[in-house]
């Protein structure tokens, strides 16, 4: 569908928008030392080139031009062939290997170095979240807007600040399934009560990080985005009421139990720390690693 896109000054503006919102005084309380993130790369493509935005600087590069203080944006030809497969989303740090030898040397270097995240352009994120939609592949899917597009690029900040601060089984079926049922009430609106005593083992440290970067995506979203948090809403019910029925059906003396999907364990943990502690999240999952709340 979108394997020979050429971008629009609209999607080089929805990155920098999305920067914009990441530099907000809102977002203080999650990125408190930005520092850890200000060598972070973001690149993003179309069929014929890369575009890099980022703090640091390089002659190296076709420098052009950024409304973000404070950033720098170039972009480079490149020749890969990238499919619809590779334009959906957003990732830290780099999925597509290839891309890589069209850095320079000096952005080219580990990621706790110089962390990446990249992605496609507003355009073919947008219209394969619709398509996907529309064909009932993802019915509920929530990243079908400019909003959610921005909220993502944001998200991927949350998951390298996290990783900054903490690089990176058991299962019981009563707990997993009390946790998916408190969620899904809290998704629902229902009385914030049972959340006051409630205790959240984690499965992994990586699952920690993928609660941390929902809980970011989901707070800008509740800030500046409410149509993108009820779409988020929408599709995370779904989610859990179907695992839900799953989770009975498992053996999870040798089956695994949904939760240790990291995606599927942040949209129910995420939930439940997010209207626990509504301010104080990102402290609470920074200090916590891998012992319990």
């Amino acid at each position: 569908m979108f394997e020979n896109y050429v971008h629009t000054k609209e999607d080089l503006e929805a990155v920098e928008e999305a920067l914009e919102y990441l530099e907000r005084s809102e977002l203080d309380f999650i990125f408190k030392d930005r520092n850890l993130i200000k060598n972070t790369l973001v690149i993003s493509f179309d069929s014929k080139e890369l575009f890099i935005w980022t703090k640091l600087e390089t002659s190296k590069l076709e420098k052009i031009s950024c409304r973000v203080k404070g950033w720098n944006a170039y972009r480079t030809a490149h020749r890969l062939k990238l499919t619809d497969k590779e334009q959906v989303g957003w990732s830290a740090g780099i999925k597509i290997e290839k891309i890589t030898k069209y850095l320079p040397a000096e952005f080219n270097r580990n990621d706790f170095e110089i962390p990446k995240i990249n992605g496609s352009l507003l355009t073919p994120f947008v219209g394969i979240h619709k398509k996907q939609r529309e064909i009932k592949f993802r019915p509920n899917d929530p990243y079908y807007t400019r909003e959610s597009y921005i909220a993502t690029i944001i998200h991927e900040f949350g998951h390298i600040y996290f990783g900054k601060i903490i690089p990176r089984y058991y299962s019981d079926k009563e707990e997993t399934i009390g946790y998916m049922k408190m969620a899904l009430d809290l998704y629902e609106g229902g009385d914030k009560t049972s959340i006051e005593s409630v205790n959240l083992r984690f499965l992994s440290a990586k699952g920690i990080s993928e609660v941390f970067a929902f809980c970011t995506d989901y707070c800008a979203a509740s800030v500046f985005w409410l149509s993108h948090k009820e779409n988020i809403d929408v599709e995370n019910k779904e989610k859990i009421k179907n695992a839900i029925v799953n989770e009975e059906k498992l053996n999870l003396q040798v089956e695994d139990t949904s939760l240790a999907d990291p995606h599927f364990l942040a949209s129910v943990f995420g939930k439940i720390i997010f209207d626990k502690y509504p301010k104080d999240w990102p402290i609470k999952l920074l200090e916590i690693g891998k012992i319990n709340l």
